[in-house]
């Protein structure tokens, strides 16, 4: 708005009023000059700044501070970063640990949270909290922790299950983008949004949110989420929502509202079994590298319908999506044909509303010289 305010603009515009007033010498060097060109530095300096409140004014242009002010204005805050906790296993499982009792990892730190009983499967279950907030490499997975000190009887602690992601702190962007999203979905009164926005707000390692209306044959509310890496979320992320959003039934202690019963309930897993012929080019074998890079590329496809689980009714996979991701992906790829799905060969396969697509072990590839690898 200010661009045309610059130095030279004010400076030439200065010495044409002094010009105007008499006849006086304005050359670089001169009295005048001199005279005027450390104000019109200074007002130069003075439009950039309100260049900068102006655009700090709108959402669109703001940067990240003046952003949370005006998002406050609605209610909205960004979403902080979370701690990852997880499921360990005891050696032996009979030994006795104190909350917070620490143990690390490479840079992690990790503190006992105790035991609790799993509901579903009546299984004790220990977990940990890793103390750096943000999401953790998947590759901690299945390694072994070691006590800050002795701990008497306790011969191996080591990490089995991610239940409850960490989260890093909300990008920019993506909160710019939610605060838009706010004006065009108004939560209020125990609607769809009001619950999406409650239990996303509430709960960062929660990812995508549905939510179904009860009907004749179900009084209850229906809410279904991913974690945050658009996985199925663990019974334990489950359990933590449905005690904050309906603790009991109809009675308005959590955030549903008075009369409402909210169930929270996880999604599905469908195990996808994919079998393809493929043709690379100077007859290149398919080693293990190619193998991986196949399935690399299936699982990212199967990521992206599971981001879009939340807005969709069902998911489809489609099978010449495969094939054409293969292709523009993989090098050498020269053509793929015959994509089975679940044994299906060049058809689709609908998912239920509570279901995300997961591949069923590693692709099955399939080549004219080389057969099955």
């Amino acid at each position: 708005m200010y661009e045309e305010y610059t130095f030279e603009s004010i400076m030439e515009r200065m010495l044409e009023s002094a010009k105007n007033v008499t006849d006086i010498d304005t050359s670089e060097g001169s009295l005048v000059y001199t005279a005027l060109a450390p104000c019109a530095w200074e007002l130069s300096e003075i439009y950039g700044e309100l260049e900068e409140i102006y655009e700090n004014t709108f959402a669109e242009t703001a940067p990240r501070e003046q952003l949370i002010l005006r998002a406050q204005e609605r209610g909205i805050k960004p979403r902080e970063a979370t701690k990852a906790i997880f499921q360990v296993e005891l050696d032996p499982n009979t030994v006795e640990l104190e909350i917070g009792e620490t143990f690390t990892l490479d840079e992690y730190t990790f503190s006992f949270l105790g035991k609790e009983i799993d509901e579903n499967t009546s299984e004790e279950i220990c977990k940990v909290q890793c103390e750096t907030a943000g999401k953790t490499p998947a590759q901690i997975l299945n390694q072994f922790l070691y006590p800050t000190d002795y701990i008497e009887g306790l011969d191996s602690i080591k990490l089995i299950q991610l239940l409850v992601p960490g989260v890093d702190e909300e990008d920019t962007e993506v909160f710019r983008q939610r605060y838009w999203e706010s004006f065009n979905n108004q939560g209020f009164g125990g609607n769809k949004a009001d619950y999406i926005q409650y239990v996303k707000d509430k709960f960062p390692s929660v990812g995508a949110v549905k939510v179904y209306r009860r009907t004749k044959n179900d009084e209850n509310v229906i809410i279904q989420i991913l974690n945050s890496e658009y996985g199925v979320a663990s019974t334990t992320l489950v359990n933590e929502v449905q005690k904050v959003i309906c603790p009991k039934a109809g009675e308005g202690d959590g955030l549903a509202p008075i009369g409402h019963n909210v169930l929270v309930e996880n999604t599905v897993e469908k195990q996808i079994k994919i079998a393809l012929h493929i043709t690379l080019e100077n007859n290149r074998l398919i080693d293990s590298e190619v193998q991986k890079s196949i399935n690399e590329v299936v699982d990212d496809y199967f990521l992206s319908l599971a981001q879009k689980w939340e807005s969709e009714s069902t998911l489809t996979v489609v099978s010449t999506k495969i094939a054409s991701d293969l292709i523009e992906k993989i090098e050498g790829v020269q053509d793929i044909r015959g994509v089975q799905l679940n044994e299906f060969t060049d058809m689709n396969i609908i998912l239920e509303s509570n279901q995300i697509p997961v591949r069923d072990g590693d692709v099955n590839v399939i080549t004219e010289n080389t057969g099955v690898l």
